[in-house]
């Protein structure tokens, strides 16, 4: 249990929010646990407390009616965001391939293909087959002494690519999955890639879907504000607080009995309940957290709005904190991470400065979406993922 996940704010136990939990654990397994040491046989634990949030008693009826407003086609012809880190980075242009990319950029090319591929994976077993084929791909990747898809045609890129991340089963054993599946999957993943033309290209700017936001938001206002609300006199955790807090202390005990790091993961609003649980409800504990890694969270906002427990403008509202205050010293290092699209994700240095020097980061991630799906959108790439494992490597250096 050496990784848990705190989910954010408008999170609630429906079919999205399974898939979502498969991808996740999948890929934190297979591609981040190897690069910082933890044993990904450990469960990927995730204290659920959407239960906890708001109650909406007349299920919104308070939304004005009227015809929604449908942008750029739908959830299944979103653009994999590093689509758009390719265009800012010039990798791919307008008129390129997935063969021409792989010729120049094979590493680009995997990334494209695979965050296109794993919008198809439809059930945990195809989630897992395409986390351990990407680390295939990844791992092939490295052999620089023999270049790989250099001579890649149109013709035979996904023959090369399915010849390496689909090996054949022991002999007397018949393949039960990751043939034709698999083959199904990468084929629509390059279908989804094939207009690399002006137009995609824009659309990796733009964006590729816009959902309806109202309900969205509503729930995302109310779980806050029922967070704030049940801290009260901050004696005892709310019901949310206590939820995570339960489970940080047992990945703790896990952790320390295997003597492999503690990963915490924390999305959007859950940054701000882990960071009242480092500063304030864990202190009769022995808690502590190799690697804080927020995601698309507002510490930095609540901490400006003097909103976080131990805020010193909370504590003393005369008080007008002008200087960066110290990260919490119950996480050895805490990388923030932030789409620049990302309207609801903040920086943290600017209002943080490092309780032990160079422990503090913020990581801007431009996915190339645009405002309306950048929030939800960190955790659904296997792209997203590669890097993640590439900057906890080097927060354990």
């Amino acid at each position: 249990m050496p990784f848990v996940f705190v989910h954010g704010v408008n999170n609630r136990q429906d079919a999205d929010y399974k898939r979502e939990e498969i991808i996740r654990a999948a890929f934190l397994k297979e591609i981040v646990a190897p690069v910082i040491g933890i044993n990904p046989k450990h469960p990927v634990f995730a204290p659920y407390w959407g239960g906890d949030g708001v109650s909406f008693w007349r299920d919104l009826a308070v939304i004005p009616k009227g015809n929604e407003v449908e942008t750029f086609g739908s959830d299944e012809n979103a653009l994999p965001p590093s689509l758009g880190i390719a265009v800012a980075t010039g990798s791919v242009t307008s008129g390129d391939s997935l063969h021409s990319v792989a010729r120049k950029h094979p590493d680009v090319a995997i990334d494209l293909l695979f965050d296109a591929v794993i919008q198809d994976a439809r059930d945990e077993a195809d989630i897992h087959e395409v986390a351990k084929a990407y680390q295939l791909a990844q791992d092939r990747l490295t052999i620089t002494s023999d270049p790989w898809l250099a001579q890649a045609t149109k013709e035979n890129v996904l023959d090369q690519i399915f010849e390496l991340v689909s090996p054949p089963p022991p002999i007397g054993k018949e393949e039960t999955f990751g043939g034709a599946s698999l083959w199904a999957m990468l084929e629509e993943g390059a279908k989804r890639l094939k207009l690399l033309g002006p137009d995609q290209l824009s659309h990796a700017v733009v964006g590729a879907f816009r959902r309806p936001v109202t309900h969205k938001l509503a729930t995302f206002v109310g779980d806050a504000f029922s967070y704030l609300a049940e801290r009260k006199d901050g004696s005892q955790p709310g019901p949310i607080a206590a939820t995570v807090l339960k489970t940080l202390l047992e990945a703790a005990e896990l952790a320390r009995s295997t003597n492999e790091p503690l990963v915490v993961i924390s999305h959007s609003f859950g940054g701000e309940i882990v960071y009242d649980i480092l500063t304030h409800y864990a202190s009769n504990s022995d808690l502590e957290i190799d690697a804080w890694v927020t995601v698309g969270s507002q510490v930095g906002l609540f901490e400006e709005m003097s909103l976080l427990w131990n805020s010193p403008g909370r504590v003393d509202r005369t008080a007008i904190p002008r200087e960066a205050i110290k990260s919490p010293v119950r996480a050895k290092s805490w990388l923030n991470i932030v789409d620049t699209n990302d309207v609801l994700g903040f920086l943290v240095l600017p209002v943080f400065t490092a309780a032990v020097p160079g422990t503090v980061h913020d990581f801007k991630y431009n996915t190339g979406f645009p405002v309306t799906g950048a929030h939800s959108g960190y955790f659904k790439w296997p792209s997203f993922y590669k890097r993640l494992a590439q900057r906890l490597g080097e927060a354990q250096r």
